[in-house]
């Protein structure tokens, strides 16, 4: 979070799953529920906003907020999570991949 804070970064572009045939791919970032308890670091702390599912990938809207300044700075983060594209593998159609692109 904190490159996300520093480069001043808005959309993120995810495009592997969390878990793929039982092998964690990559560890979830996020909090797991909208308006749910915030994901804290010693720097940072994130909420999740707003989730919207499609069938080839999820926009998650965030607010990330600077903790350790007076003012508690926040910035909204958009992820784009393109879900359907398998590990070692390539997406069988490029519809989804140019939707999820035109969102960007």
């Amino acid at each position: 979070w904190r490159m996300i804070w520093e480069q001043k970064v808005e959309r993120i572009a995810m495009l592997a799953n969390l878990v793929e045939n039982g092998v964690v791919k990559c560890v979830q970032y996020w909090p797991k529920e909208v308006n749910g308890d915030p994901l804290k670091s010693d720097q940072f702390t994130i909420k999740l906003l707003k989730e919207d599912v499609w069938s080839d990938f999820t926009r998650r809207q965030m607010e990330v907020t600077k903790v350790r300044i007076e003012s508690n700075l926040s910035r909204p983060v958009t992820q784009y999570h393109y879900t359907t594209w398998s590990d070692h593998s390539v997406p069988s159609h490029a519809t989804a991949l140019w939707r999820l692109f035109r969102k960007l």
